[in-house]
């Protein structure tokens, strides 16, 4: 992430999450990048961060585990993030120790809103950003703004089955 911000020239600074009641007055934005162990003291202290008028980005698995690396059966933050999980993720899966691998190739995308949250701004000429991954459901808080819907994913080959086959995306990416 930390590249993505120095080539859009976006100043940013790390900061351990044990840190952030002593320097949140230095920063509008705090970012989680898949920040899944959290102290219930460090989610305490996002918390006061957001109250206090500071914005929160949180990506993938942020507040799923305690600090003992043992998973919660929602996210920690769940009331800031405003989405919950339909079922627990079992965060100790391991893969397969072999993998087969079918050769098969999919598309995923992520569908923009008609009406689009701020920080999508630069994204006015496309309803559609590729995305190479895959999402598990959600539950949505009544009045949680919606920023991103999961496109199911779709083969590349043979083309004549390269194509988007459900209309309505069956996920949510939540502010």
């Amino acid at each position: 992430m930390g590249q993505a911000l120095l080539r859009a020239r976006i100043p940013y600074l790390p900061l351990h999450a044990d840190d952030i009641d002593r320097d949140a007055e230095k920063f509008s934005v705090l970012v989680l990048p898949s920040l899944a162990v959290m102290t219930d003291g460090q989610m305490a202290a996002v918390r006061r961060f957001v109250q206090r008028g500071g914005s929160l980005v949180a990506t993938g698995d942020s507040s799923l585990l305690d600090e003992w690396g043992d998973p919660r059966t929602d996210f920690g933050l769940a009331d800031l993030f405003g989405a919950h999980l339909v079922k627990p993720r079992d965060t100790h899966a391991r893969p397969p120790a072999k993998l087969k691998l079918s050769g098969d190739v999919y598309h995923t995308y992520l569908r923009l809103p008609q009406q689009r949250h701020p920080i999508l701004h630069g994204f006015e000429e496309t309803d559609i950003l590729p995305y190479g991954g895959l999402l598990e459901p959600l539950h949505m808080d009544p009045g949680a703004e919606v920023l991103m819907t999961f496109i199911p994913q779709f083969p590349v080959f043979p083309p004549e089955k390269a194509w988007m086959q459900q209309r309505r995306p069956m996920f949510r990416v939540s502010s």
